[in-house]
């Protein structure tokens, strides 16, 4: 069982999945449960557990560390009732609750305004892939959009004004981006993409793995394969 925060990590974990990156076809994901843990970690007990099926052993739970100092801190403040933790690494915990084996990864991927979230791993990727990205996603766009630039750098200028200008030119107004998500939509604007952030990070997952950069999805994404992995080796 996989567990988020939000709609954006689950779609994203479900291509992860899809693509080969996170390892094995079993991922679950139970609405009750969802429901009944979002936004208040302390509801998951031992008795929450015992109320769902025995064959569900294994549990990932990915949180945002947000304005905690450091991971630990996070864990302290919002998973105190389960202490103690084993701290695997500087952001992945681990318990045995009953049986049951939990890993606790806590996404520590850097916001403009110093929180830490998963929407940083995403932003990183699209770093990392460069102008290349954006080749990639503007032949997602209407052919009415693709039709209204007659420029042969066209990607390069997407990327540019994405990634660099339209965070800049709020700045300089005074009014900067504050969080990854900002961030992402400042890409998606400079693609003319109607879309959410939500569809925007599947497609962004996707279309990276198909052109063969599973190697930056997995560099962006390292702590949380590397949670996923020491599950499946329990």
């Amino acid at each position: 069982m996989v567990y988020c925060e939000g709609p954006t990590e689950w779609y994203v974990v479900r291509k992860l999945n899809k693509f080969g990156i996170l390892k094995n076809n079993s991922i679950i994901k139970i609405n009750d449960a969802n429901e009944h843990i979002k936004n208040n970690p302390r509801s998951i007990t031992s008795q929450f557990l015992e109320k769902l099926p025995r064959l569900w052993t294994k549990f990932l739970l990915i949180y945002d560390q947000e304005d905690h100092p450091t991971p630990q801190d996070f864990v302290d403040s919002k998973f105190a009732h389960l202490d103690p933790w084993n701290r695997v690494t500087n952001n992945i915990f681990r318990k045995n609750l009953n049986g049951r084996i939990i890993y606790l990864h806590i996404n520590t991927a850097l916001s403009p305004n110093g929180f830490r979230d998963f929407d940083g791993y995403l932003w990183d990727l699209i770093n990392r892939l460069g102008p290349q990205l954006a080749q990639f996603l503007f032949n997602l766009l209407p052919q009415y959009i693709r039709n209204s630039s007659s420029s042969p750098n066209i990607h390069n200028n997407i990327h540019r004004i994405g990634t660099t200008e339209i965070p800049k030119l709020m700045q300089d107004k005074g009014f900067s981006i504050q969080r990854s998500k900002g961030l992402l939509y400042a890409y998606i604007t400079a693609l003319q993409m109607s879309k959410s952030h939500v569809w925007f990070a599947e497609k962004l997952i996707e279309v990276t793995a198909q052109n063969g950069y599973t190697n930056k999805i997995e560099q962006s994404f390292a702590t949380l394969i590397d949670a996923w992995e020491q599950l499946l080796r329990e």
